[in-house]
């Protein structure tokens, strides 16, 4: 599994959901400006399923 580079690693505020980028919430002290919560969630990147076909 390769390693996320810190432009591909983003955070989730835990209570209003918006989603941030590492260089935002350093900027923003680790507060959110929407609803001043200083909780976020690590999101792991989307990645595609790949399904068998029947």
């Amino acid at each position: 599994m390769k390693r996320l580079t810190r432009e591909q690693i983003r955070y989730r505020c835990f209570f209003c959901g918006k989603v941030y980028t590492s260089e935002e919430v350093e900027a923003m002290r680790g507060f959110c400006p929407n609803c001043g919560n200083n909780v976020f969630v690590k999101v792991r990147p989307q990645q595609p399923k790949i399904v068998k076909a029947r």
